[in-house]
């Protein structure tokens, strides 16, 4: 699928990256600096830069999706990837270190 994905994070190409994995076709990208407060004039550029950018779907990461306002939310229908952190070996000790 077609699509436009934004973030604020300190490692932007990581998220564009697990993006490009997943098989998305980025057809919109745009970092802004770590722990980035988002403006009304960031918003409509980002809604106006997603409406023509024929993407299907406008992505952001979950510690930016939750600075971002409902109504622009629903607007454009953001929705976040979801990471999950699995432990492949060690988690035993792993889970030690905290009794």
């Amino acid at each position: 699928k077609r699509v436009a994905a934004f973030c604020g994070i300190g490692s932007p190409e990581s998220f564009f990256s697990s993006l490009a994995e997943l098989g998305c076709e980025l057809v919109m990208r745009k970092s802004f600096s770590d722990h980035k407060v988002y403006s009304e004039d960031d918003l409509y550029e980002l809604e106006k830069a997603f409406s023509h950018s024929g993407a299907f779907l406008l992505l952001t990461t979950e510690k930016d999706l939750i600075k971002i306002p409902a109504e622009f939310i629903e607007k454009t229908h953001l929705t976040a990837l979801t990471i999950e952190v699995r432990m492949t070996s060690g988690e035993e000790a792993f889970l030690s270190l905290f009794d």
